[in-house]
């Protein structure tokens, strides 16, 4: 496909995006799958338009698109507390069945 019928074709598909990208009113889904659409495009362009600005174009919605979805995203102290008194508890405890026979396995093998 040439470039041009490939900028046609997307063409209202990206407009649609860049008006949600200032409205700020995409649940959190939309935003998934718009992302998802986004970066498919581009992986297209990357492929067959190395170096057209369709490929940056595109590179640039798929980094606001991006920066949306992990804006919430909290790298804090608190986070890192929450993974080793809930998180890994938690996770231990549900596959504890696993974890049992795997420590018996090892250690038959071990005496073996």
């Amino acid at each position: 496909m040439k470039e041009s019928d490939f900028i046609n074709q997307n063409k209202i598909k990206w407009i649609e995006v860049e008006k949600n990208l200032t409205s700020n009113e995409l649940s959190p889904s939309d935003t998934s799958k718009l992302f998802i659409q986004v970066t498919d495009d581009l992986s297209y362009a990357r492929t067959f338009y190395k170096n057209r600005s369709v490929k940056i174009y595109l590179n640039e919605i798929a980094k606001f698109l991006f920066n949306d979805i992990n804006k919430t995203k909290s790298n804090n102290f608190k986070s890192f507390i929450k993974f080793w008194k809930t998180d890994l508890p938690l996770a231990m405890y549900v596959s504890r069945r696993s974890m049992l026979i795997s420590l018996i396995v090892f250690v038959s093998c071990f005496i073996l």
